[in-house]
């Protein structure tokens, strides 16, 4: 675990803040072994899409579970962890860190299960900090029988926040809501934690009773608007999904507005790190995996997927065709149909066109792999390299035993089984000699006829 180095940290404006991250809780509704805040969408964790908005604070403290730091040994690299050992709601989740909080800080305190929160919205809430003590995160609610905790105003300022729970109908009414999203003084805070009390329909201690404390305390709290679907929570499989589905939207829209063309956005699926320059075309039902660089003019055609992998410039890729980790191709490369490239780099013009496995492999430029060809990369016990040159031709149904080199302007015939290097300009051709036998077809189908009649 990450050691507190001290407690002291001077801040120089109102941008600079620690951050505190509630991540500890069951997660029960997501019916799941993993804890909720591991479930990924766009192949990142919700917790670390959570935490996107929070990336400037100068520490970084998460209030966890002790399933949380098991599944996931990394975070207390990236956190001060801080383990809440009995559920007792949200503001004793932040009372258990109390003693990691700096005095003289800004604090913003935000949830493992919230991954949409932008940092321009954290900035409007600590631009706030400077005419107020607690700046809450609001937004309008569309449907007024959503259980969200309401915000009872005065202009800006902000009086209470009421549990839906604890509410009477004219404040479930109310359409400004809660998203638990908090900016706050550290002395300000920690004053308000211990003053929270239990007395509510939950029996819970609630962070939101803070706005209250603190204006009884003679403080003042405030709060910013954002949209509904940016604080979006998730608590279940379901929501996961909607959640997944809108961050696709989002994904396919920046690519777009960047100079992609998609030709069926919805059935394309991004990863939130995926790169792609300009002037690339994606057909319909393709899957693009995590770590992912597409640079320009390249077409992937429909049903291929792609995984840790970069593409040179106007390369195309499929239909049909799977992209493994540790592959790069350089430019004009064609990888067709039913082609499967793994940890392998392909020079410039290469052409791999149709039903071929290439692992481990490094093929040079200007170079043509046949129809069925494959570089059989392990030897029983580890993988090995398969090297092909520049110039050469791959006759089709080639298997190459690696470890193997072909060198540049080589061949192999079609149907050998290469298990010897091939030299510069050589053909490797590695078959048995064809033999005919002559009146064979009649004596089988007559050997096949007598055994049904017997």
């Amino acid at each position: 675990m990450r050691k507190n180095r001290g407690l002291k940290i001077i801040m120089r404006n109102n941008k600079e803040y620690i951050s505190i991250t509630l991540a500890a809780g069951n997660g029960t509704r997501m019916r799941s072994k993993m804890p909720k805040p591991l479930h990924k969408i766009a192949g990142i964790s919700l917790l670390d899409s959570s935490c996107k908005c929070v990336d400037m604070a100068v520490k970084k403290i998460l209030v966890a579970s002790n399933d949380l730091i098991f599944f996931d040994k990394t975070l207390e690299n990236r956190f001060e962890i801080v383990i809440q050992k009995e559920k007792l709601g949200t503001g004793h989740a932040v009372l258990s860190c109390i003693d990691k909080i700096p005095d003289s800080v800004n604090v913003v305190i935000n949830y493992g299960d919230t991954p949409f929160v932008k940092p321009e919205t954290v900035e409007k809430m600590l631009a706030k900090i400077s005419d107020f003590d607690c700046v809450f995160l609001g937004f309008e609610v569309k449907d007024i029988n959503q259980k969200y905790g309401r915000l009872i105003t005065d202009g800006e300022k902000l009086k209470e926040i009421v549990e839906y729970k604890d509410a009477n109908p004219a404040q479930k009414a109310i359409t400004l809501c809660n998203s638990g999203i908090i900016a706050v003084k550290s002395d300000i805070l920690k004053k308000a934690l211990v003053k929270i009390e239990n007395k509510n329909a939950s029996g819970e201690y609630y962070l939101t009773d803070i706005a209250k404390i603190i204006n009884q305390d003679n403080g003042k709290c405030s709060f910013v608007k954002c949209e509904e679907s940016e604080v979006m929570g998730i608590n279940s499989r379901v929501e996961l999904a909607e959640a997944e589905k809108f961050y696709q939207k989002i994904l396919r829209n920046k690519h777009m507005e960047a100079g992609v063309t998609l030709i069926n956005p919805k059935t394309v699926y991004f990863s939130h790190d995926t790169k792609i320059e300009q002037d690339v075309v994606i057909e319909e039902n393709v899957h693009i995996g995590l770590n992912v660089e597409i640079h320009e003019g390249v077409l992937i055609k429909a049903f291929s997927y792609l995984e840790n992998c970069k593409i040179g410039k106007n390369c195309i890729i499929g239909p049909f065709a799977r992209i493994r980790p540790g592959t790069t191709l350089d430019e004009n490369v064609r990888i067709g149909n039913f082609v499967e490239v793994k940890n392998s780099q392909i020079g410039n013009n290469t052409k791999i066109n149709h039903l071929t496995y290439i692992g481990d492999s490094e093929i040079g430029e200007n170079t043509n792999i046949g129809a069925g060809t494959i570089t059989a990369n392990h030897d029983g016990f580890k993988k090995q390299r398969t090297k092909i040159g520049k110039n050469c031709s791959i006759g089709i149904g080639t298997y190459t035993i690696a470890p193997i080199e072909i060198e540049d302007n080589a061949m192999t015939a079609a149907g050998s089984v290469i298990t010897k290097n091939v030299s510069n300009g050589c053909l490797g051709i590695a078959r048995q000699k064809q033999i005919n036998i002559d009146g064979f077809v009649e004596k089988y189908k007559k050997k096949i006829r007598n055994k049904d009649e017997k």
